[in-house]
């Protein structure tokens, strides 16, 4: 049977698992503080500390993920409630999906590079069974609008 871990048996353990965690004290002043060796304090951190901080590491890993699972749902949500008409509507205006790209923009942080957007038009069956193939026309605010948009970002 191996000799019991004489950091572990010491009186201050907790401020000596401090200093170890935090790093901020060499081994060789903690011993000095402490009367303890810098070979059991390494051995110590090695064989005690560094599997909880491991865990607590990985804990801290998976709240974060969640954290941000949740804070994307959330915001999915948001923009789902303030633009539910416009995501389910077929047709929507341009006006109304720079509207929405905007916004989602904002909730999302994206503040870096230009949002790039690629719009296809398939074919549009008219009301009288006719196909209209070409997209339809901006009005001139929808263009100027896009046009103010794409130069601020």
């Amino acid at each position: 049977m191996g000799r019991k871990c004489s950091v572990c048996a010491h009186p201050d353990i907790q401020d000596i698992n401090k200093h170890l965690i935090y790093g901020t004290t060499t081994y060789a002043d903690i011993g000095r503080m402490y009367g303890l060796s810098t070979f059991a304090l390494k051995r110590h951190k090695e064989n005690h500390l560094s599997p909880i901080i491991d865990e607590a590491a990985e804990e801290t890993r998976l709240q974060a993920k969640n954290d941000t699972i949740a804070t994307l749902d959330a915001v999915d949500r948001v923009i789902r409630e303030k633009f539910d008409v416009v995501l389910e509507s077929s047709n929507p205006s341009y006006g109304q999906l720079l509207d929405y790209l905007k916004f989602r923009s904002g909730m999302l942080g994206e503040t870096t590079g230009p949002t790039q957007v690629h719009v296809e038009w398939g074919p549009t069956i008219q009301e009288d069974g006719s196909i209209i193939k070409e997209p339809p026309g901006l009005t001139d605010n929808e263009v100027e609008e896009i046009e103010r948009y794409a130069r601020k970002h």
